[in-house]
């Protein structure tokens, strides 16, 4: 996503270095794009009319968008690619097909409580998200897919951000400003063997790890 042109519209390139291409246009303010696994679309928030985001899916080659679901945020994709994970603006769950249909309650969040920046696990029984409260700060959360049931794998009173998870679905990385500066932390899924990955005066935040786990 880039802001170019007075507004913010996805666009594509190849890591190793290109220009730039750009999928999506128009003046509504565009986040949190998110591959399909398969990598032939993007799915993304785009602020509606009425000041809420809905779920919209493109070509990541560029074309006419589709709207997907109204009232979500933080698409992500399942596994298999058959269907998307997405919050809705009491900051619970929500899963459907890729085209919208059979709505489902995945995890009903606590009072205060909201889930953002959703990640499902690769082997699909999981979802690694980040859970705000009434404050500033955040904790990293983990749901069982199975049964909704959400438990914090921190407890910092610092702000968590941006999980995502290894391959093998074992650990989770994330940005956490527990140090007084964010950077990238690793914890498994059973909510042990914490490990700081970077350490610097910079933020670092927004991370995915590649396919064969060995970049961030």
């Amino acid at each position: 996503m880039l802001f170019r042109s007075g507004h913010y519209n996805i666009y594509v390139g190849l890591v190793r270095g290109s220009q730039l291409v750009q999928v999506t246009h128009g003046d509504s303010l565009k986040s949190r794009p998110s591959w399909s696994p398969d990598g032939s679309s993007l799915a993304y928030a785009q602020l509606n009319d009425f000041g809420l985001m809905d779920v919209w899916e493109v070509s990541a080659l560029g074309g006419a968008p589709r709207m997907v679901v109204t009232n979500g945020n933080d698409p992500t994709w399942t596994p298999d690619g058959h269907a998307l994970v997405y919050e809705d603006f009491d900051g619970n769950v929500w899963t459907c097909s890729v085209s919208g249909e059979s709505p489902k309650l995945l995890v009903r969040m606590g009072a205060s409580q909201q889930a953002t920046e959703l990640r499902v696990s690769p082997d699909g029984k999981m979802l690694a998200m980040a859970v705000r409260g009434p404050g500033p700060y955040g904790e990293l959360g983990l749901a069982d897919l199975n049964n909704g049931k959400v438990r914090l794998l921190t407890q910092d009173h610092a702000l968590a951000l941006s999980p995502a998870w290894s391959p093998d679905s074992r650990y989770i990385y994330f940005s956490s400003s527990r140090g007084g500066t964010l950077n990238v932390w690793k914890i498994g899924a059973d909510g042990k063997r914490l490990q700081q990955v970077t350490a610097g005066e910079g933020d670092d935040a927004e991370l995915d790890v590649s396919t064969d786990g060995k970049r961030l």
